[in-house]
C-alpha cells in the first residue's frame, strides 16, 4: 500500500519560487479565525461535560489531526528515494515505526520525563508550523518561533491550571505537577516570557500599522487563541488549535508544495492517501484503548486521554524529524 500510494505521484522538492503567502493561506486563516471565535462564544455560554469533550477530542484528532501526517510517506520518498531507490519505503517504514516504538517505551519507563520532552518538542513543532520560513532566521526569528510555539502549551496552563494538572496526572502519573505547582509555573513562565511576547506584539504591531496585512492577521490569530484559552476547557482548546490551525495549515502547505496538479487536485490525492493510514491508526488506537480497559485498571476517560496524547507523541517524533530532514534538504544547494 505505502509504495503504491507514494510511487503513483511525483514528489518534487520545495519550489524555490513559491510565494511566502500561498493563495489558500488567507482562506484558511479566515475560516479558522471565525471558527475559533465561534467556539469561544459557545464555550463562554455553556461548558460541555468531560464525556462530550472527549468525544469532540477523539473526532477532531481522528478526522483532522491524524490525517495531517498522512503525507509523511511522500516526504519520506522525497528524502530517501535517491539513495535507496525502490526500497525507500522499507527504510522509511522501519525508521518510522522504530522511532514511534521508542517513544512508547520511554513513556512506559519514565512517563513524567516523556511528557516534559513531548511538551518541549511540541513548542518547537508548533512554532515552526505557525511562523513562515522566511521569518525564522536570526534571533528575532527564533524568538518568534518560541513565542508562537509556547502559546498553545502555556495558555491552558495559565488559564486552567487545575484541569491541566488533572490531564497531566493521567499522562504522567503521580509525578505530574499539582494544580498549585502549575499555577506557580505559569506565573513564573509568564514573567519570563512576557518581555519576549511584548517584543513580538510591538514588532508585529509596527509592521501591522504600517500596512502589513500578514502581521495584522498574526495578531488577530494570537488574540483569538488567548480569548479561547480563557473560556475553553484545555482539551477543547487543544482540539481547536491542533486541528483547525496546526493540522489544517500543515496539510494544505504540504499538499500545495509536494503534490502536483494544483491545490484542488493535490488535496484529492491527499484525502485518498490519508484515508487508509488514518483507518489503520484508529484501529491501533481502539486496540490500545481496549487493552487499557482490561481488568478495569484505567478509567475510560483516562484511557482516552492516554491513547490520544501518548499516541500523538509517538507519531510526532518521527513526523518532526522527517520535516526537519526534508527542510534541510530543500535548503541545501543542489
Amino acid at each position: 500500500m505505502l509504495p503504491e500510494l507514494a510511487e503513483s505521484r511525483a514528489t518534487p522538492p520545495l519550489r524555490p519560487d513559491r510565494p511566502s503567502s500561498p493563495h489558500w493561506w488567507s482562506a484558511h486563516w479566515k475560516a479558522a479565525l471565525l471558527l475559533t471565535l465561534a467556539s469561544a462564544v459557545a464555550l463562554a455560554v455553556a461548558s460541555p461535560s468531560l464525556a462530550m469533550q472527549l468525544i469532540v477530542l477523539s473526532l477532531g484528532v481522528a478526522l483532522l489531526g491524524v490525517p495531517h501526517g498522512a503525507l509523511d510517506p511522500v516526504l519520506g520518498r522525497t528524502l530517501l528515494q535517491e539513495r535507496w531507490g525502490s526500497r525507500w519505503w522499507i527504510v522509511f517504514t522501519m525508521a518510522y515505526l522504530l522511532l514511534a516504538g521508542a517513544v512508547l517505551i520511554c513513556w512506559k519507563v519514565s512517563p513524567a520525563a516523556s511528557l516534559g520532552g513531548f511538551l518541549l518538542i511540541s513548542v518547537v513543532h508548533f512554532g515552526l508550523g505557525d511562523v513562515p520560513p522566511a521569518e525564522r532566521r536570526g534571533w528575532r526569528g527564533t524568538g518568534q518561533v518560541m513565542v508562537r510555539g509556547l502559546l498553545p502549551i502555556a495558555l491552558p496552563v495559565w488559564a486552567q491550571p487545575g484541569q491541566v494538572s488533572e490531564i497531566f496526572g493521567w499522562l504522567a502519573g503521580a509525578s505530574a505537577p499539582s494544580a498549585s505547582e502549575l499555577a506557580t509555573l505559569g506565573a513564573v513562565g509568564g514573567a519570563l516570557i512576557s518581555p519576549l511576547g511584548l517584543w513580538w506584539v510591538l514588532h508585529h504591531g509596527r509592521r501591522s500599522f504600517g500596512g502589513d496585512s500578514h502581521s495584522t492577521r498574526e495578531i488577530l490569530e494570537v488574540s483569538a487563541l488567548i480569548l479561547l484559552a480563557l473560556v475553553a476547557p484545555p482539551l477543547l482548546f487543544f482540539v481547536v488549535y491542533f486541528c483547525l490551525w496546526h493540522s489544517l495549515r500543515h496539510s494544505l502547505e504540504t499538499a500545495d508544495e509536494r503534490l502536483p496538479g494544483g491545490l484542488s487536485r493535490a488535496l484529492r490525492a491527499f484525502v485518498r492517501q490519508a484515508i487508509p493510514m488514518t483507518v489503520l491508526t484508529m484501529i491501533a488506537a481502539v486496540v490500545a484503548w481496549w487493552g487499557l480497559q482490561v481488568g478495569g485498571a484505567v478509567a475510560p476517560s483516562e484511557a482516552t486521554v492516554q491513547v490520544i496524547f501518548i499516541g500523538l507523541a509517538a507519531l510526532t517524533v518521527p513526523h518532526m524529524m522527517l520535516c526537519f530532514a526534508v527542510q534541510h534538504r530543500d535548503r541545501s544547494p543542489a
